[in-house]
């Protein structure tokens, strides 16, 4: 079969020891894990070509005309279904102290019956997974899922990345603040070493790269290798690009753009093979990916099809842009009911300093696309209570950095309809800080229809 070609170049070059709970890592890990996912995608994807132009020369199919292409009627708006397939993705952190194989089976079935639900349809409309989830755990954490979705009848995809699991210690360690070294991003045979990534990025990055998901029919496959064939099919049935959007919220706020500019580098490493791929992203609340090099690197390349969202009350993602992190003991400052920062985290003061020092000599700047969405959200205060220093920092740091975002995007029926077919205890992606002075805010997300992005939202 053409799918499984070359499928074992796709292997980690970097290995986990499940003994002393360490990760090794490599300079060429990236390159070598980029150099092998393209060689991989490219093949498949030429014989694919190859064979898709002659088998459909004389096909009924390619006689009729460019089918119409209706969208399903939805509550939300285009950002917001996006936005709710962003929060999905965490799903896996659910089924924690579970072995991989069983959080796999619950995480598809979970996703499975949210974007089946006929509730849920009415609100993002009619969406179905077609490949993976991956999930990637180490002690029965998942660290890192993903799962590719389409719009039903339509030429809309989504890959969706999940954030940190806050219950993993491995994810915290090896992807969220490993950021004392970085690694050149070297996806084109260039001779460029100035664009760098941290090294948590790049090991989540490489997982998403060379974890194989199945597809509907049960075949593994390298994501962008089941998208390049899923570019294939729309162009020669529905006449059209296949149109994707990546996204993430927190760590897969920073590995959302950059999975995507992977995909981008490596379906253009050639002018012989024209994928028909438009890849767009949405990325919340994500720490920074890279230095500068490589920030403007991206701009150039996806600046115009990016939307980045931030909280700025949201620690995460002043790290790690020097001159961002030092202002996070002050954040909330303004909330006489949050506890100063120095009294619950004293040793963090000291060294936030230091981690300034780190990001300054690694020059770690931020993305700055084209359209950034920043907002300040309201404190979190619940119940209505009015006790001086009754909220802790964390707690504090949790709202601002978890349900502030859906507040913000409008998604209140959403968590409640997960929370209902899921059967959990509070409303999904809530991390059980409900901003219970606020009824439903679903209204708040009709702020959201954001023109540029409904363009881009064929």
């Amino acid at each position: 079969m053409i799918i499984q070609l070359d499928l074992f170049l796709l292997r980690h070059t970097f290995s986990f020891n499940h003994k002393n709970k360490s990760m090794k890592h490599t300079n060429a890990s990236l390159r070598g894990i980029v150099r092998s996912v393209r060689t991989s995608s490219l093949i498949t994807l030429t014989a694919l070509t190859l064979l898709t132009g002659s088998s459909c020369n004389n096909s009924e199919q390619k006689k009729k005309d460019k089918t119409q292409i209706t969208q399903p009627t939805a509550a939300y708006t285009p950002m917001q279904q996006i936005f709710c397939h962003s929060i999905l993705s965490n799903i896996s952190a659910q089924y924690n102290g579970i072995d991989t194989p069983q959080i796999q089976v619950l995480t598809q079935q979970a996703i499975d019956s949210v974007l089946g639900d006929a509730g849920v349809r009415g609100l993002i409309g009619n969406w179905t997974r077609i490949w993976g989830p991956i999930v990637f755990k180490i002690d029965k954490k998942a660290l890192n899922t993903m799962y590719i979705a389409r719009q039903d009848s339509t030429n809309n995809y989504v890959v969706a990345i999940a954030g940190t699991n806050e219950k993993s210690i491995a994810d915290w360690m090896f992807e969220d603040f490993d950021l004392l070294k970085t690694i050149p991003w070297a996806t084109n045979n260039d001779v460029d070493s100035s664009k760098r990534i941290t090294l948590g990025t790049a090991t989540g990055l490489a997982i998403l790269a060379t974890r194989l998901g199945a597809n509907t029919a049960g075949t593994p496959m390298p994501a962008a290798v089941f998208l390049g064939i899923q570019a294939e099919f729309q162009k020669w049935v529905y006449r059209n690009p296949l149109n994707l959007w990546v996204t993430g919220h927190s760590l897969g706020g920073a590995l959302s753009p950059t999975y995507a500019l992977l995909l981008s580098d490596m379906i253009n490493i050639t002018k012989k093979i024209k994928i028909p791929m438009n890849i767009n992203v949405l990325a919340m609340a994500g720490a920074t990916p890279g230095n500068d090099s490589f920030s403007a690197y991206y701009n150039r390349v996806l600046g115009n099809n990016t939307f980045r969202v931030w909280n700025t009350l949201d620690m995460v993602p002043h790290g790690f842009e020097p001159g961002m992190l030092v202002q996070i003991p002050n954040l909330y400052d303004s909330d006489s009911y949050v506890k100063p920062f120095s009294d619950v985290l004293p040793p963090w003061k000291k060294l936030l300093p230091k981690v300034d020092t780190v990001a300054t000599n690694e020059r770690l700047t931020q993305l700055y696309p084209s359209r950034v969405i920043g907002f300040t959200s309201n404190y979190y205060n619940p119940a209505g209570d009015t006790t001086k220093n009754s909220v802790g920092f964390l707690t504090e740091v949790l709202y601002q950095h978890v349900p502030a975002y859906a507040v913000f995007f409008g998604i209140d029926s959403f968590q409640r309809a997960t929370q209902r077919v899921l059967n959990l205890d509070a409303p999904f992606f809530s991390g059980k800080c409900v901003p219970t002075n606020i009824v439903n805010y679903d209204t708040t997300g009709k702020g959201l229809n954001n023109n540029s992005f409904s363009t881009m939202f064929q």
